[in-house]
């Protein structure tokens, strides 16, 4: 005959959370066996009282592990599971940064726990790109995008690189006379 299996107290269904309540109980006990006992479906199904028949468990083991109700309680388990342990986690790195036998590991256990208490390390990482065109060639660049895209070179560059430049009235200043005496 089969081995006698540990029995599973049924969850108190006030510390259960909507996932798990959407189940029905056979499917809730599985989710507590499959969380108690490491993730082995087919044994999780054994203590969840499915039938003694070894290939009936592990069908209905792969019929809970496809529902989608079922995973949901799962992950919801489990999560509950990991905050709790949050506690757990935090006194073994405080114990590690302490009492490590060696510096590398008392500073990886150190910086895992600043990281976790919002001091963490910030590395900067500065990237420059350099343009080397000449201001011709990105014009001629601009102006082929433009007219790519049916827009009018001025409307990206500001002017007409189509027109001739405008020529201005200007007047030469010699080094004996000063810029007041032209205003």
């Amino acid at each position: 005959m089969g081995k006698e299996l540990a029995t599973i107290e049924p969850p108190d269904p006030e510390s259960l959370g909507p996932a798990m309540l959407a189940l029905h109980p056979k499917a809730r006990m599985f989710v507590i066996a499959l969380v108690e006992y490491g993730g082995d479906a087919t044994k999780a199904a054994a203590h969840a009282g499915y039938s003694a028949n070894g290939n009936l468990q592990s069908v209905m083991a792969c019929r809970n592990m496809a529902n989608p109700k079922v995973l949901a309680a799962i992950r919801e388990e489990a999560d509950k599971r990991i905050r709790g342990g949050a506690l757990l986690g935090a006194s073994t790195l405080i114990q590690l940064t302490m009492s490590a036998d060696t510096d590398s590991v008392k500073l990886k256990a150190a910086v895992e726990l600043l990281n976790r208490t919002g001091l963490s390390f910030v590395q900067k990482h500065e990237v420059v790109h350099k343009d080397e065109r000449s201001d011709r060639e990105l014009e001629a660049y601009i102006t082929m995008i433009a007219r790519k895209h049916g827009l009018t070179p001025a409307s990206l560059l500001g002017y007409d690189p189509d027109k001739e430049t405008i020529e201005g009235e200007f007047e030469e200043v010699n080094g004996s006379e000063g810029l007041e005496d032209l205003l």
